[in-house]
């Protein structure tokens, strides 16, 4: 599969050895013409023979490629989208695509036969804990989730470009999301100074949702039902409880606990960053066999991901002309 990427900033360097660890032969790496940062990333990863230095258009308008990578800033990866998806090859985006969800759906209205070849990179979705706690979820009812994102950030765009991984795995995690109330405190200057939603699922699941940035505290998604909790904190480690363990007062502790028992755990592969080379993997399969593994999120899985990002922090509190011309 001879691909072409687009993107040399700093997620490429993981992209890159998931891609050909699964087996892609990269053609080209390209961005905008005459990039040196572009350069020195194709001879950090020994591909100087791919760089092409006339950009990525050139690259489109003068080779064929089988199919092709595009994880660029979110201002720009829209248009870059739109030159490269009349192509008709397969195509694996970084999320979340846009900053709003009317971008997604102009891509969607205006390329729809083309945008069933696009895979967004969603790379959560791949972990092993993330898709133990989802046949958790499936398999029992009248449960709780309870997601925090404490990011170390504080603005909108943050949110929207790393908090998307989060809201992306609760429309992952949980059949038939709703949202049914959302509250933002966010400055003029698109600063969130918190939020917190409440949203219904599938078999009877409710998921509680908040966001204090700042704070000393772990990225967490956690799950109860059927007298067991499942808890990922952070998201690359996943530990299964069951039961309580009483442990009674000593001289250091002079009172009694109640303590979770911890049944299972288990930590993400860190050989790659965790869920890259699995979605790597994944794109490999689609782009041989059109075959959708069960992580993949398609273009209007990230449409809906974003949609219930602007709802959550309520878009008519954003200030959009800081980041986006609508």
């Amino acid at each position: 599969m001879e691909l072409l990427y687009i993107g040399s900033g700093p997620i490429s360097n993981f992209h890159l050895p998931a891609l050909v660890k699964s087996g892609f032969s990269i053609k080209k790496i390209a961005t905008r013409e005459n990039s040196d940062r572009c350069q020195s990333f194709c001879k950090d990863h020994e591909l100087i023979h791919a760089f092409e230095n006339k950009g990525y258009k050139f690259a489109i308008q003068n080779e064929k490629f089988d199919c092709a990578v595009i994880a660029i800033d979110t201002q720009a990866t829209p248009k870059v989208l739109k030159d490269i998806i009349s192509l008709n090859i397969p195509i694996l985006v970084e999320k979340p695509v846009g900053w709003h969800p009317k971008q997604l759906k102009e891509i969607l209205n205006e390329y729809q036969s083309f945008s069933e070849n696009i895979l967004v990179a969603y790379n959560r979705r791949f972990y092993k804990g993330v898709n133990i706690l989802k046949d958790f979820i499936q398999n029992n009812k009248d449960g709780i989730l309870r997601v925090s994102i404490p990011d170390s950030i504080n603005t909108v765009r943050q949110f929207l470009v790393n908090g998307c991984h989060m809201i992306d795995l609760i429309n992952y995690l949980i059949p038939e999301l709703e949202i049914q109330y959302s509250k933002s405190n966010i400055e003029s200057n698109n600063i969130i100074k918190n939020f917190a939603a409440i949203a219904k699922g599938a078999n009877n699941w409710q998921v509680l949702i908040d966001s204090k940035p700042g704070v000393p505290d772990n990225f967490e998604i956690s799950a109860s039902s059927n007298n067991c909790v499942y808890k990922l904190r952070p998201i690359e480690v996943l530990k299964i409880f069951e039961e309580m363990s009483i442990l009674e007062p000593t001289k250091e502790m002079p009172l009694r606990r109640y303590v979770p028992s911890l049944k299972e755990e288990y930590i993400e592969d860190a050989s790659f960053k965790p869920g890259f080379l699995s979605q790597a993997q994944a794109f490999m399969e689609f782009c041989i066999n059109k075959k959708e593994s069960p992580g993949i999120s398609k273009l209007a899985d990230a449409l809906r991901t974003l949609e219930l990002c602007h709802r959550i922090i309520n878009e008519q509190n954003i200030s959009y002309s800081q980041f986006i011309n609508l």
